[in-house]
């Protein structure tokens, strides 16, 4: 996040508090805004989406009986998420969005009878092959995707 998009951001947040604190109305709209404005740094956050919960309440529910162009009264009840997000961007430390490159595959099958996993290392070219019977007593496997995932629990 930019210095410029972190201020605009905290000035923002900011100006909802106050909104907040003093239960003031206001249009519909400007609250969809900011849950807009939100829901874009949420990928930026871990558990960012559970803290607009609140406010997509308030947002739904006045929209339903007033409609878009209505007025609402804010609650108390978002300035908890409010001040999650004051924190978390006043921090700002941001979640990767790229992914990490592969560093090894793993490979299973699953059948009645027996399991095999195979781990290919990427970097080396090294490939690890086990595979197994199921023992009955240890395990009581009965669908396939129960099956597979007892594969990989072999594998590992």
């Amino acid at each position: 996040m930019t210095t410029e998009r972190r201020q605009e951001m905290m000035s923002l947040m900011w100006k909802w508090k106050k909104i907040a604190q003093m239960q003031q109305s206001t249009k519909i709209k400007y609250l969809a805004s900011l849950i807009g404005k939100i829901n874009f740094l949420r990928l930026q956050f871990k558990r960012g989406g559970l803290h607009m919960r609140v406010m997509n309440q308030m947002k739904n529910k006045a929209a339903q009986q007033y409609g878009w162009n209505g007025y609402l009264w804010t609650s108390r009840r978002m300035l908890p998420e409010l001040f999650w997000w004051i924190s978390q961007i006043h921090s700002n430390q941001p979640t990767r969005a790229t992914l990490p490159p592969v560093e090894a595959i793993l490979r299973t099958d699953a059948s009645e009878d027996g399991w095999g996993t195979e781990l290919e290392i990427l970097k080396t070219g090294m490939k690890i092959k086990e595979s197994g019977k199921w023992n009955r007593y240890n395990w009581r496997l009965t669908g396939s995707n129960q099956r597979k995932t007892a594969a990989i629990l072999q594998g590992i």
